[in-house]
């Protein structure tokens, strides 16, 4: 394939006489005299163009072979090829929902190594000889998950009655993000109640005087 893109993905020009040709130069714009034949008895000058290659024999045999790839290793094809448009949140889980199981698959594995590292650094660092069994490693989510559909799952787990808390764990997120996230809801909350009886305070006052 490299041998062909290299010598034939272009057409090529050539020149059959037995004319002097040294004299020609190979440029844009450049206008080429040459002789029909010198002498009667001769072939005539013929000017030609050899076509450029074919090289969809050669992507073509590429893209069964990533096809191949895709559908053996259960990767989805979107990693292979550009898409033409972004596909939807729900799309996305569909189509890496094998890859997806294969990378819970390798954390599980992972998980009690990971835990006996843990242990070790923990003994190394002086916090005593904690058991493996008692560390649970934890892991960025194996979903690729877009921020809308994200806050729509979350939306739609709060409508069927789970706690916030509840569903920003389920989303992955540690203690501390989600306690920052309560603290953060409760003070807003205190804000708005704040600036409303402010409100209603003025309309209550603003009554009295006009009733006075």
């Amino acid at each position: 394939m490299m041998v062909t893109a290299e010598f034939n993905a272009f057409p090529a020009r050539y020149i059959i006489t037995n004319a002097n040709i040294d004299t020609l130069k190979n440029a844009p714009n450049e206008i080429w005299s040459i002789p029909a034949a010198i002498r009667a008895d001769e072939q005539g000058t013929s000017v030609g163009t050899l076509e450029a290659a074919d090289l969809s024999n050669y992507s073509n045999q590429i893209s069964e072979l990533a096809n191949s790839i895709a559908v053996i290793t259960r990767t989805p094809k979107h990693y292979f090829y550009g898409a033409d448009g972004q596909p939807s949140g729900e799309a996305l889980i569909a189509m890496e929902a094998p890859l997806s199981k294969k990378a819970r698959k390798t954390q599980q594995i992972l998980d009690p190594i990971w835990a006996d590292i843990g242990a070790y650094l923990l003994l190394l660092s002086g916090f005593g000889d904690v058991r493996p069994q008692d560390i649970t490693p934890v892991w960025a989510p194996v979903e690729s998950i877009q921020p809308k559909t994200q806050a729509e799952i979350r939306t739609e787990n709060i409508k069927s009655g789970l706690a916030l808390s509840t569903a920003l764990r389920f989303e992955g997120k540690s203690t501390d993000e989600i306690k920052q996230i309560m603290e953060e809801k409760e003070k807003e909350a205190e804000e708005q109640s704040s600036i409303s009886e402010a409100i209603l305070n003025s309309v209550i006052s603003r009554t009295a005087r006009e009733n006075t």
